[in-house]
C-alpha cells in the first residue's frame, strides 16, 4: 500500500526568498512539488500576510515556512477547515510544548499571546475548474525577535518565555502537530472545529465591530466550518465573512 509522505519529510531550506508561499507555488507550477514538501527561509523579502498585508520579520530570528498539500480528494467547501487545522497546530505547539497559557486564535487565522500577534497563517489554493487541486499553507511564527515596529502589536516566543530557541528545532517540533492535525482534518474535523472555537480570541466577550459605516456591539459565539463568525448583536445572531466586518 502506498504511504503518503508526511508533511515536512522533504524540506527545502533557503537563506532567503521573496516568500516561501511563492517558492512553493513555483515548485507546483513546474511540477516539482509532491504532497508534503516544505520550504523554510531565514529571510523573506516580501513576506505575505492575509489580503496582501506584509509580514515583518528579522532575518534568521523567526520561523517562516510553507508546505504543499494535494487536496484533490476533498471538496472546495472544506478549504476553511484546512486553515483551522493549521491554526490549531500552532496553538497546540505553543500551549503543550512551550507551556504557554495565554494563547488564543484570532479569527480567522492569527495566533495571539494575550492581545499581541505571535503567528499568522496564509493558505493559497490551486483550483482546476471545480476541483481543489493543491493548497500551499504558509506559517510565520515569531520566535527570537524581540523588537517590532511601533505600529505593530506583536510578540514572540522569546518575549513570552524569555528563552531563545533554535528555529530549526521549533520547526521539527511544530511539524509533529501539523501532521497530527492534518490527519484529524482527514478523519475527524469536528474535533478540530471544537478546539478552534475553544481557543477563539474574545469568545463570549462583548466586542465592538464595524459593519459598513456603523459601529456595533456584540458577543462572539463561534466560527463555522465555512469560516463565517457568529456574533450576537441586538438580540439577534448574525454570521459574517472575513472583511465584511472589522473589530474595533
Amino acid at each position: 500500500m502506498h504511504r503518503t509522505p508526511s508533511i515536512g519529510q522533504v524540506l527545502i531550506e533557503l537563506p532567503e526568498t521573496d516568500s516561501t508561499n511563492n517558492y512553493a507555488m513555483h515548485l507546483l507550477s513546474e511540477g516539482m512539488a509532491d504532497h508534503g514538501i516544505a520550504v523554510r527561509a531565514d529571510l523573506q523579502r516580501k513576506g505575505k500576510g492575509q489580503h496582501g498585508n506584509h509580514w515583518v520579520s528579522e532575518e534568521g530570528k523567526n520561523l517562516l515556512f510553507s508546505y504543499v498539500l494535494h487536496t484533490a480528494a476533498f471538496p472546495i467547501s472544506r478549504q476553511f477547515m484546512l486553515n483551522i487545522a493549521a491554526c490549531v497546530s500552532v496553538a497546540d505547539f505553543l500551549i503543550h510544548d512551550l507551556q504557554m497559557s495565554n494563547i488564543s486564535i484570532k479569527w480567522p487565522n492569527d495566533i495571539y499571546a494575550d492581545n499581541r500577534k505571535m503567528a499568522g497563517i496564509l493558505i493559497e489554493n490551486v483550483l482546476r475548474g471545480s476541483s481543489w487541486h493543491h493548497a500551499v499553507v504558509g506559517i510565520g511564527l515569531n520566535v527570537n525577535q524581540d523588537v517590532f515596529p511601533d505600529d505593530v502589536l506583536a510578540s514572540s516566543v522569546f518575549l513570552e518565555t524569555r528563552q531563545h530557541y533554535l528555529v530549526k528545532q521549533i520547526l521539527q517540533d511544530l511539524l509533529v502537530h501539523v501532521n497530527r492535525n492534518y490527519q484529524l482534518f482527514i478523519e475527524d474535523d469536528d474535533e478540530l472545529l471544537k478546539r478552534y472555537n475553544k481557543l477563539l480570541y474574545r469568545r463570549e466577550k462583548e466586542i465592538e465591530f464595524s459593519l459598513g459605516e456603523h459601529i456595533l456591539t456584540g458577543r462572539i459565539t463561534a466560527v463555522g466550518r465555512d469560516g463565517r463568525i457568529s456574533i450576537i448583536s441586538g438580540g439577534e445572531t448574525q454570521m459574517y465573512r472575513h472583511k465584511e466586518i472589522g473589530f474595533v
